[in-house]
């Protein structure tokens, strides 16, 4: 069988739009994760896939799903709120389900 990891999509959603940029964003998730664990960036393996100021998606390893969670609400971003929003399998799914009907 394969040992390559499956990836999972993480939708967050930010309360402030544009509060931080793409590359603080980034900054922000591996920070966290460092901040909590040493060695959980590289076991989760999160990666911010899309983000458009408002909306993020991040990829991870499917085995770290309550990990990836614990990242994420332990970013600190002053006067904004960062919710996670759901989990799909691929990008196009978390598009479709998380990202058009959140916006309506």
């Amino acid at each position: 069988m394969d040992d390559t990891p499956r990836k999972r999509y993480l939708v967050i959603r930010l309360s402030r739009p544009d509060a931080v940029d793409r590359k603080e964003m980034i900054n922000l998730i591996r920070s966290s994760a460092n901040g909590i664990s040493k060695d959980l960036f590289e076991k989760v393996e999160p990666w911010l896939t899309v983000y458009d100021g408002s909306f993020g998606i991040v990829r991870f390893n499917h085995k770290y799903r309550d990990e990836i969670i614990s990242i994420v609400e332990a970013i600190d971003i002053p006067d904004c709120h960062l919710e996670t929003v759901g989990i799909s399998g691929t990008i196009k799914k978390a598009r479709k389900k998380y990202l058009v009907n959140a916006r309506d």
